[in-house]
């Protein structure tokens, strides 16, 4: 089973309001979409710190300077087209 490591990140205003992204996949231009955080896979070299700065910048425009602990994990199965894929993603604040 192939895996995907990634990093989610937490990104709240002074109000406590999360920000959420809406998107699709690529693959499925015509679904509703589905909403979800900041963050997405871990590149090979990277640490999670590095990853999630980077795709804070990447998706968001924000420079991240600083970055919380991690406040949960989550592990699911994804049944692609020709093999199944564990994601095994961090949640940072």
């Amino acid at each position: 089973m192939r895996e995907r490591i990634a990093v989610r990140v937490l990104l709240f205003d002074p109000d406590g309001r999360i920000l959420m992204m809406k998107g699709r996949l690529p693959s499925a231009p015509e679904a509703e979409g589905a909403w979800f955080t900041v963050g997405g896979g871990i590149e090979p070299g990277e640490s999670l710190e590095q990853a999630a700065a980077r795709e804070v910048w990447e998706e968001a425009g924000l420079r991240l300077t600083e970055l919380g602990p991690v406040v949960w994990r989550r592990e699911s199965v994804i049944a692609m087209a020709d093999h199944d894929l564990l994601h095994k993603e961090s949640y940072v604040v």
